[in-house]
This record gives structure tokens, sequence and C-alpha cells, in this order.
């Protein structure tokens, strides 16, 4: 099975089908091959004149504004799975990573830190785009900064930061005490990879997305899983729906100790006619 995905992906998978423009935002339609998935899911979206980019899957939004926040739905939803071969065999191996992101620098002061000095060993990417989609110019003191500049500082400041780091005799050169050294000393040696392009064109995001899309086909078949199933997702869908009613109703279903509480407790909160707010 996993030989002829890889003949029909290398025959030709899938990819954006088409770019029109609506008036105030390019949209695209991006189709997986069948062949790669069961239940092939159609992938379409939108980048507005101001870069500001809308992703669905089979008409569900997934991601808005932001393309480090769609990323995580190619990667965390979909290559995690533990039963492997056509055969049903479980993995032995992990599968799948967690991704996360942010825009600018506001990863800086939320997750930066683990990834510069953490115990655990983060490859990360960095996307960055030479001409903004909004030019943004910040005036203080009568000084003219452009913002985007800043941003790209930062960006070239980080990965050279987390590849190279900072060793004990450059922080003591500085004049820092003793006791504070360890704490400033950097290892550096963490992989990034640093993806720009000229800017955030309808062609540039088709071409980010297929690039995922690709890592996480490959690293399926290296795994032998199918990465575009989401059975877990599933079953917790399918419990939703037999609990929908209850929230409403007055009966709880058979369900385990701590889900039966929760339900309850949110009936009565519900019911109490109490603004909590207030």
């Amino acid at each position: 099975m996993r030989q002829q995905i890889a003949r029909d992906a290398a025959a030709g998978n899938g990819g954006i089908q088409k770019w029109t423009f609506n008036g105030s935002a390019w949209v695209f339609q991006y189709t997986l091959n069948p062949a790669l998935t069961v239940g092939c899911r159609g992938l379409t979206g939108s980048v507005d004149s101001g870069g500001a980019v809308t992703l669905y899957v089979d008409g569900s939004e997934v991601g808005t504004g932001r393309v480090e926040a769609t990323i995580p739905m190619v990667f965390s939803a979909d290559e995690t799975c533990d039963v492997g071969d056509e055969y049903g065999s479980p993995v032995t191996t992990d599968t799948g990573e967690v991704f996360w992101g942010e825009p600018g620098t506001n990863g800086q002061h939320a997750f930066y830190q683990l990834i510069h000095q953490g115990t655990r060993l983060i490859p990360a990417d960095f996307i960055a785009f030479a001409t903004p989609a909004y030019p943004l110019v910040d005036v203080h003191d009568g000084q003219r900064t452009d913002v985007h500049e800043l941003f790209l500082a930062n960006f070239f400041a980080q990965t050279k930061a987390l590849a190279f780091g900072k060793t004990a005799d450059e922080v003591r050169a500085e004049g820092t005490d003793e006791a504070v050294v360890p704490a400033r000393v950097f290892t550096g040696n963490r992989p990034t990879v640093s993806i720009m392009a000229a800017a955030l064109t309808p062609g540039v995001l088709g071409q980010l997305v297929a690039l995922y899309e690709h890592i996480t086909f490959t690293e399926g078949a290296v795994w032998g899983i199918d990465s575009f199933d989401q059975w877990g997702v599933e079953l917790g869908k399918e419990l939703a729906n037999r609990i929908t009613p209850e929230l409403t109703g007055d009966a709880t279903g058979d369900h385990d100790p701590s889900t039966t509480a929760l339900i309850e407790w949110y009936r009565r909160q519900a019911r109490s006619g109490q603004d909590p707010l207030r």
C-alpha cells in the first residue's frame, strides 16, 4: 500500500488547482491526491489584499490571519497515529510533532526561552518576507524607524543566537557578576531553518502549504501510517453528539464518574439563574 502511495505521489500529488480574485481577496483551491488519503480532504483558502490568510478544510475554517497558525493543523492534527501498516500493527516509535508558532516578536516573550535554554532540543523554522503586507513606520522622539526592519533584525538575531549561543567567557567580559554567569550562558547548536520570500503572495503561500504537506506525507510513509486520518478526533465528535442533548435535558448518559460530574455541574450552573459576571 505504501509503495502504491509513493508511486501515485510521484505521478502527481495534487496541489493548488487554481487562483481567482473575488475583488477583495485571492482565493485558492488546494486538493490532495485521493491516493494519498482515505477520504481525500480538500484545502481551500484566501489571501486578502493586506496579506491576511484564511484556510478551510472541507469547508471548516482552520486558520485565519496567520500562516504559522495553520501549520500545526498539518502536523499535530494529522501526523499522530499509533496504528501503522496495512495490517494494523502498533507503531513502535514516536510519531508526529507538536507544532506551535507566533508572528513577529510575540513568541520571544512566550516560548523562545524554552528553545534557547530548555533541556529538550527543539528545531525551529523561521519564516519571513522582505516586503510587508502592512508597511509601518514608528515615530518616537522625532526618529522614524521601519517596523518591519525591526522585526527582521530580530529574525536574523534570534537564529544567530540559537546557532552560536554565548560562552561563559563572553558573559564575564560584559562585567556580569560571577554568580549570574551560568544563567546567561547559551550552548548554541540549536537547529533552525530560515525560509524567506519576497512577499506573502498567493503563490508563495501555496509553496509553503505544499512544503509542509510534503513533509507530513513523507514522514507518514517512513513511519508506515496514514498521516491524514483523524480517528481520535472522530471519536471525540461522536461522543460530543451524544452529550449535546444532555446539556439541555435532565438525563445523563452512561459516562465515567468524572464526565458525569462535569456535565451535572454545568447544568446546575447554567440553570441557577445567577450571572457570575455581575
